[in-house]
């Protein structure tokens, strides 16, 4: 069994932060798991308060025995978030072919490690599966399986093989990405099976190409919307567990990708969970939750993207079919 490391980007939300190890240290496997945060220098003034609570938080943490080890890395200027998460996998990559990727507003279940280190190992050498989600969108699935298979996938904790993640790389080019979604077929089967992630592309992209989905080179960033559409267009598929096992708490206004939301969002359910690697695991043709409508006008803003999309279908589609 090969034990991923954990990767966690961090600035200066310490509360954030020490939730998210502590729920490590619980881990059947957290002894076994080395732990690598990277802690960003802040971008402001007003973000050295809770900074200076981070730095003195992980030296401490550095001499925890309760994982393998624990490496910290203090950048001396601001590389934002996505540059620090690279900065990471860069440094995992010289020791691992396999990470979990966690943003430090996660909680996990106490089975968290394992469920990923299972999964990992298992589907290693199976070219579809594209990643281990922890994250269970809808709490809990009618199965008696304990993971499943799902088209798509979740950011908040994910176990991914590097040479399978960096195999988006090339795609996320601007002319790959424009020459996809200028195929009516694929532009529709991305809406259908994933109405949140079209919704973000166009308004992130196409409409208004802008951090954090475009690169300074033009081409797309390797965030959750692009890789829900690389995944759905090339036929790939997540390990999902059955009952949620990641908590995410950063829809408080504090990070940097999710703003305030009022709606519930999903607990951990699925502690108890015991792992099979002998089964298969069953592939449900579920399609990501859809976006929150919240009445007429809501409803009307979630169609908006569709518009947008066919307006640059009619004045760009043809230009793009070069590169077929």
């Amino acid at each position: 069994m090969i034990y991923a490391p954990v990767m966690i980007p961090t600035c200066n939300r310490y509360e954030h932060l020490k939730e998210c190890i502590e729920s490590l240290k619980k881990n059947k496997y957290a002894t076994k798991t080395e732990i690598y945060i990277s802690v960003d220098y802040p971008p402001a003034e007003r973000y050295f308060v809770g900074y200076d609570e981070v730095i003195n938080y992980v030296k401490e943490l550095q001499h925890s025995s309760e994982f393998a080890c624990v490496n910290v890395y203090v950048q001396k200027k601001n590389l934002g978030p996505f540059n620090n998460l690279d900065f990471l996998e860069k440094e995992i990559k010289k020791k691992y072919d396999r990470a979990i990727i966690s943003e430090d507003d996660n909680v996990f279940a106490p089975n968290f490690l394992e469920y990923c280190d299972y999964y990992l190992e298992k589907y290693k050498d199976d070219p579809r599966v594209y990643m281990v989600c922890g994250h269970q969108p809808y709490g809990k699935l009618d199965t008696d399986a304990s993971a499943v298979l799902l088209g798509f996938m979740e950011p908040y904790g994910m176990g991914v093989w590097f040479e399978k993640y960096d195999a988006i790389l090339n795609w996320l080019q601007a002319p790959n990405i424009y020459k996809q979604i200028s195929s009516i077929s694929k532009g529709a089967k991305f809406r259908r099976k994933h109405k949140t992630a079209f919704n973000l592309m166009v308004s992130g992209f196409l409409e208004d190409p802008r951090f954090p989905y475009v690169q300074e080179n033009g081409d797309a960033m390797r965030i959750d919307v692009f890789n829900n559409m690389y995944m759905i267009l090339e036929g790939l598929v997540s390990v999902f567990p059955s009952c949620n096992l990641v908590e995410n708490n950063g829809n408080d206004g504090s990070g940097v990708n999710c703003g305030v939301k009022s709606s519930e969002h999903v607990v951990i359910a699925g502690a108890n969970l015991i792992f099979d690697l002998d089964g298969r695991e069953p592939v449900m043709k579920i399609s990501a939750p859809k976006p929150e409508t919240n009445g007429m006008f809501g409803w009307l803003r979630i169609q908006k993207p569709l518009l947008m999309y066919i307006l640059f279908l009619m004045k760009h589609g043809r230009k793009w079919k070069q590169y077929d």
